[in-house]
């Protein structure tokens, strides 16, 4: 049997090589950078909470504190085209707010809606692409293309309200969140893991 072909497209990835050194560098300089722009949106919420505490806590509280939350994760992730940074930076800045003094439920039901905006923006960028590309697509392409956009920003959408809408009455994905926290720090005692971890690994590439 003939081996040509074998390892597929990493065949010819030779870790010593150069190129692919500068390769595995650059991505190594990415992730420090990314680790250091998260510690700093942690940071940098902490600050913010310390400062305008009273403010921030009748934001966080109020009635329509889920519909702000799910707009600001709708409108960031639009702007941003990524709901993973998006996310990312919501559980950071909760986080800094949270050792700034904000109750920890009102942080993950205030994060929760905005995470699932977060999924509807990515929606969006479906439709974008699908009408940057129409200058390259013949009529007939761009007919059979757009159905699936919609498709897809119609299911993303009917699925998030149902989420929200049950978040909203019953708070149904916060409480697992919190469920599943007190599992993890009580049952599983991993809370002085996390910790560990935080002190020591991301202290060290961020000093």
């Amino acid at each position: 049997m003939s081996r040509r072909g074998r390892g597929g497209a990493f065949s010819n990835f030779n870790v010593f090589s150069s190129q692919s050194l500068r390769l595995v560098l650059m991505l190594m300089f990415s992730i420090f950078l990314f680790i250091c722009s998260l510690e700093g949106v942690k940071e940098s919420f902490k600050l913010i909470f310390s400062e305008w505490q009273s403010s921030l806590l009748s934001l966080i509280q109020a009635n329509t504190a889920p519909i702000i939350s799910l707009a600001l994760g709708m409108l960031t992730t639009a702007l941003v085209q990524s709901s993973s940074a998006v996310i990312a930076a919501t559980m950071v800045s909760m986080s800094g707010m949270v050792a700034g003094g904000l109750p920890l439920a009102a942080a993950i039901k205030f994060g929760v809606p905005m995470v699932l905006g977060a999924n509807i923006g990515t929606t969006i960028t479906n439709t974008i692409v699908a009408f940057g590309v129409k200058r390259g697509m013949t009529t007939e392409e761009f007919k059979s293309t757009i159905p699936g956009v919609i498709v897809d920003d119609v299911y993303e959408a009917l699925t998030i309200s149902l989420f929200f809408t049950l978040e909203l009455v019953t708070g149904f994905l916060s409480n697992i969140v919190i469920g599943l926290g007190n599992f993890y720090t009580e049952a599983l005692k991993l809370q002085d893991l996390f910790a560990m971890f935080n002190k020591t690994v991301i202290d060290i590439m961020v000093s």
